[in-house]
């Protein structure tokens, strides 16, 4: 188990958690090795996908338990309330999955869940996703999150498996990738709701 902060590349083999999800996007590809998961802040743009999804794709593919394709690849956030997309925001919702796809070389079925939908009160969410390895699929959790008190509580650390645990920060072509430093170590998983995502392609 582990969670993805704000910019940060996680592997974990079976459950990745991502805290505070409002304007951010929650994007996990599932793969017979588990899961990978990226907690892209901002870059809502067409214009910034380039960089961030050539950094997920080098930790991908270089990853020891990647490589390219994988079997499911989903992306939870509140597209047309929160995400600041323009235009289309749903088009631009797989848009910018499509995107991340494409350098990972994952060309099926792409799944997505709008948080907006979750009646969640708070208008910011944890979201939680377990691996489900014999189907190649995810079940998705979710449950408010408060500034207030998650935040006070959020229990952080040292990272004690940087190959498993990057952060990005901006760069061109493609977002520079680092070890992450002081990561989330846990959250508490309280009122936890399963969510049940469409399909986006």
């Amino acid at each position: 188990m582990r969670y993805v902060g704000e910019r940060e590349l996680v592997y974990d083999p079976s459950e990745l958690g991502f805290p505070s999800i409002s304007g951010c996007h929650a994007i996990v590809l599932v793969t017979a090795q588990g899961l990978f998961g990226f907690h892209n802040l901002g870059n809502e743009r067409p214009g910034d996908w380039p960089a961030l999804s050539g950094a997920w794709g080098q930790f991908v593919t270089t990853h020891v338990r990647g490589g390219r394709g994988g079997r499911t690849l989903y992306g939870v956030c509140y597209p047309e309330t929160k995400r600041g997309y323009t235009g289309v925001k749903r088009a631009q919702w797989l848009a910018e999955l499509a995107a991340f796809a494409d350098k990972v070389g994952y060309t099926g079925p792409i799944w997505g869940y709008d948080l907006a939908n979750a009646g969640i009160a708070q208008g910011s969410s944890y979201v939680h996703f377990t691996h489900m390895p014999t189907l190649g699929t995810c079940v998705i959790q979710a449950r408010g999150w408060s500034a207030d008190i998650d935040e006070i509580k959020d229990d952080k650390g040292a990272n004690d498996d940087p190959s498993n645990h990057k952060t990005t920060r901006p760069a061109q072509p493609i977002a520079a990738i680092s070890n992450a430093v002081k990561i989330t170590r846990r959250v508490g998983t309280a009122a936890m709701k399963t969510y049940y995502p469409e399909r986006l392609r």
